[in-house]
């Protein structure tokens, strides 16, 4: 990623411009988790050129990004721009920390238009945390008929003590939920 950033917006808001990820979802560590790799976040091609601008009122943070469209490519083959939305509010209720958000991402393409949306969230309290993610897919090629999958990620962790944490995670991807394969 290379960008430019200012902090000019009210609510410690900013504008963006560069090369960079596009805010979707949680940019978990692990890239391979699908609603990373199967939505296309994933490297060498999980960086878009374009601009985004953010805001942070209180609880919630936004962002929305135009973006060139090359999701899981280098390069920008098609000359079509995307966008991408991300919204998360957070919250506290005695000793738990929550948060629940929404996602969504366009793309008209030259040989596919797709569609991305979904819901995640965390939820901690004391030493374990949960993170989540789930999304709808639409991929509505030029030739050929529109299918729509799922993709949902999940991780859990238990901190043991400071520097030894134990984590799970879990991945589901359905390309095309119409099928069913018995």
């Amino acid at each position: 990623e290379i960008f430019g950033m200012a902090h000019v917006l009210p609510w410690s808001g900013y504008v963006k411009a560069g090369r960079f990820v596009p805010s979707y979802g949680w940019r978990f560590d692990d890239h391979t988790m699908f609603v990373r790799s199967e939505l296309g976040f994933f490297p060498p091609a999980f960086s878009d050129v374009g601009l985004e601008i953010g805001i942070a009122p209180r609880h919630l943070d936004l962002q929305l990004a135009l973006v060139n469209g090359n999701r899981g490519s280098t390069q920008d083959n098609d000359r079509r721009l995307a966008t991408a939305l991300n919204a998360v509010y957070r919250f506290r209720a005695g000793p738990l920390a929550a948060a629940a958000g929404i996602s969504g991402y366009s793309h008209r393409g030259l040989l596919e238009d797709l569609n991305t949306g979904g819901v995640h969230g965390y939820l901690a309290g004391w030493n374990i945390t949960w993170v989540g993610q789930a999304d709808l897919v639409r991929r509505d090629p030029a030739v050929g008929p529109a299918v729509t999958g799922v993709v949902t990620s999940h991780e859990l962790s238990c901190l043991v003590r400071q520097g030894l944490e134990i984590k799970a995670t879990y991945d589901f991807f359905d390309p095309d939920r119409d099928l069913e394969s018995g």
